[in-house]
């Protein structure tokens, strides 16, 4: 698992973090082991970054999961929103639930008992 956050002066996310997590999700991993790329405060992309990610959103290798984790998800770019589930994690809003979401949240809540074994903070 890496996890990639705001760290310049600006509290900005650097082309070069995101850049990062791209190489570290392609490369090669244990076979039926995951990676998971964690972005936290993703509305702090500039521009640049949000771009150099479209291509890993459009075609992310196998055995990926990349979650993007903002409370200001219409800071992203329209085509970074385009290809992602928005999951809101915290809401009073009633609405109804997406095919597959409880799935979705009983896997990330198994994962989150069991560990993500080693954890890279970048």
């Amino acid at each position: 698992m890496r996890v990639v956050r705001p760290e310049m002066k600006s509290r900005r996310i650097s082309v070069s973090q995101m850049r990062g997590l791209e190489k570290a999700m392609y490369q090669a991993s244990e076979a039926d082991k995951w990676k998971v790329g964690v972005v936290l405060e993703a509305d702090r992309m500039g521009v640049e970054a949000e771009n150099a990610f479209l291509k890993t959103l459009e075609e992310p290798p196998a055995n990926c999961l990349l979650l993007l984790i903002t409370s200001n998800p219409d800071r992203l770019l329209p085509t970074i929103l385009s290809r992602c589930v928005q999951l809101p994690l915290i809401t009073n809003a009633k609405r109804e639930a997406y095919d597959g979401e409880e799935d979705l949240l009983e896997v990330l809540a198994k994962l989150g008992k069991a560990g993500f074994g080693s954890v890279g903070v970048h």
